[in-house]
Formats: structure tokens, C-alpha cells, sequence
């Protein structure tokens, strides 16, 4: 990058991946309904995590909470954005909790 001397300056960077998520966009398409995202997500945050599984599909489970749990909050579903982080809290504090007798769900 070439500089000289000025009182201001921009920096340009093209991005040219994918976003992790799409913008609540609502108003801009007719055939959106905010009741059926609404059941989609209850769908999800009511499904328990599996009782036995290894922390790579566990840590794909989770990251399917967290990204429901973005899209509630950005709808303003805060009830079920909070009840998402919570169960992914309550299994990641189970993952991150060592006992003498614990031998699964360990990160170690």
C-alpha cells in the first residue's frame, strides 16, 4: 500500500465468501412468514441434544442451536434465543466440568 501525507484515508477489502447467516430481510419478500420461522425454530429448540454422542457431533449440534439462536434474536424471539443458549451453556459447562468418576462428556 502506498501512503502520503493527507488527513484521511480508505482502506478497501472485497469479501468474497459466504455470510454465516442472511440479514432478517422480511419486508423485502412477499412470501415470508414470520409464523412459520417461528415454529421452525420452536422445532429446534425443543429437540434435546442426544444423551451419548463424541464432541465432534455434539459441537455440530450446538453449533445448530447457536445459529437458530442467531436468527431468533434477530427476529426478536428472544424467548426461544435464550432458552437455545441456554441448552447450549448447560452442555458445554457438562463438557468443560471434570469428576473423578466423569469418563464422557470431557473435554480432557
Amino acid at each position: 500500500m502506498k501512503m502520503t501525507e493527507t488527513t484521511s484515508f480508505t482502506v478497501s477489502n472485497s469479501f468474497k465468501g459466504v455470510l454465516p447467516s442472511l440479514p432478517y430481510s422480511a419486508p423485502l419478500s412477499p412470501s415470508f412468514s414470520l409464523d412459520l420461522l417461528k415454529a421452525k425454530i420452536d422445532s429446534v429448540k425443543d429437540t434435546p441434544l442426544d444423551t451419548w454422542t463424541d464432541s465432534y457431533n455434539d459441537g455440530l449440534n450446538m453449533n445448530a442451536l447457536m445459529q437458530t439462536a442467531k436468527v431468533a434474536a434477530a427476529i426478536g424471539y428472544t424467548g426461544a434465543s435464550s432458552q437455545l443458549l441456554s441448552t447450549v451453556q448447560t452442555r458445554l459447562e457438562d463438557w468443560l466440568t471434570a469428576t473423578e468418576s466423569k469418563n464422557a462428556f470431557l473435554f480432557s
